[in-house]
């Protein structure tokens, strides 16, 4: 009967341990854009968060669903999600097998350093003007040559930034 207790109150133990030393994923993604249930759509492209981080894309009468990774140190000034398009991990769709998605809420001191930050992207048109706080840019494009939809999602914070944050996203130039 002791070698029994001993042995439950060891796996208790073993058990308790492993879940509360575990990372909980969805728990410690921030700086998403996206909540459960949101869909904003990009021309022939719809985004659906299915989740905090499940994201169901759909395009020509199909849906593919991914599993985003959350960051859990900045990247290019912002934390957020991505998913890097490992393999091709889509059944083929109109030579779509792949997606490489980032999705963030970007902090920038001012329109300006969110203007030189954006600018790095060939899709957005640098029209100051046009910034404003809680912006939320969706693009999405297919490069053939990689069988790969590439989906660039971010919300523009301006004002709210720490002075690390400002500094890291208004002078990189590499775009995720």
């Amino acid at each position: 009967m002791v070698r029994v207790m001993k042995y439950f109150a060891k796996s208790f133990l073993i058990v308790f341990l492993l879940t509360s030393c575990s990372t909980n994923q969805e728990h410690q993604a921030k700086d998403l854009v996206l909540q459960t249930g949101d869909r904003l759509k990009c021309g022939e492209y719809l985004v659906t968060a299915t989740s905090k981080l499940k994201r169901t894309v759909s395009w020509d009468g199909i849906s593919r669903d991914l599993e985003l990774w959350p960051r859990f140190g900045e990247w290019d000034g912002h934390f957020g999600a991505y998913y890097p398009g490992v393999g091709d991990h889509w059944k083929d769709h109109n030579g779509v097998s792949r997606c490489v998605y980032d999705e963030s809420i970007v902090f920038f001191a001012d329109k300006t350093s969110a203007a030189t930050w954006l600018s790095r992207f060939s899709w957005f048109e640098n029209e100051q003007d046009e910034i404003t706080d809680g912006q939320v840019y969706l693009h999405c494009k297919i490069d053939p040559s990689r069988n790969q939809l590439n989906i660039w999602l971010y919300r523009v914070e301006i004002g709210e930034t720490t002075a690390s944050s400002a500094e890291k996203t208004s002078g990189q130039s590499d775009a995720p």
